[in-house]
């Protein structure tokens, strides 16, 4: 199974869509996570082309800080699960959080503050953070 995160400044973004860069960890099934993992640079063109991209990478799980109920449907559409709610830490450590069930993948209202709110927004979403 493959992981990806998106990263800033190497560590797990809070905003998936704003995401340059994106950690692909290798997850064996026995649940242990690579030691090692790739660092990929991210497509330009938003959150419709990063579904399929990321599944194109083999991937079928991300884990992300903050993402939006608009990004989680397009990636759940291609076949890609969610865990959201993880601190900006190392790749390993979100997977290693994700593996004991630290993370719950729920989406809930989005609390952008930094935004004034969601209505910044052209599309409405609910998430754990903005996308």
């Amino acid at each position: 199974m493959k992981v990806a995160i998106p990263l800033e400044n190497g560590l797990v973004s809070m905003h998936f869509g704003h995401s340059k860069q994106f950690a692909i960890v290798a997850v064996d099934p026995d649940g242990a996570a690579g030691a090692d993992y790739e660092v990929v640079e991210a497509p330009e063109g938003g959150h419709d082309l990063l579904a399929g991209w990321l599944r194109g990478h083999g991937v079928t799980m991300v884990i992300s800080g903050g993402i939006g109920a608009g990004a989680v449907q397009l990636l759940n559409m291609s076949g890609i699960e969610v865990a959201a709610g993880a601190s900006p830490e190392s790749p390993e450590a979100a997977v290693l959080s994700w593996m004991q069930g630290g993370l719950t993948g729920r989406v809930s209202n989005c609390s952008c503050a930094h935004h004034g709110g969601c209505g910044h927004h052209d599309h409405s979403h609910e998430g754990a953070a903005c996308e």
